[in-house]
């Protein structure tokens, strides 16, 4: 029996062929394996399905936001401190960016 006609439309590798960066895409250049053995290696060959419960966190982002954590102090945002302005102008700029 032929295939589906569009079945060739729908195809991941149709979709990354017809792109400028093609296999990049979505991955910043880098392979989705190599990707996973960076960020995510404490998986080892644990499959992890729960992404309703939570996404998995990747180690670059534990880095930076335990060097943040490490070199800034927050306070709570209504007071009226060093600290306390650090958190509100963080917030800010998230909020607008």
């Amino acid at each position: 029996m032929a295939e589906e006609p569009w079945g060739e439309l729908l195809s991941f590798q149709t979709f990354q062929n017809k792109l400028p960066l093609g296999a990049a895409y979505g991955y910043g250049g880098e392979d989705l394996q190599g990707l996973c053995q960076r960020e995510f290696a404490r998986l080892g060959e644990i499959i992890y399905l729960d992404h309703a419960g939570t996404a998995l966190y990747p180690e670059s982002l534990l880095k930076a936001f335990t060097d943040d954590l490490s070199t800034n102090v927050y306070g709570n945002p209504h007071s009226q401190n060093i600290s306390s302005k650090l958190t509100y102008d963080t917030i800010e700029h998230i909020r607008f960016r």
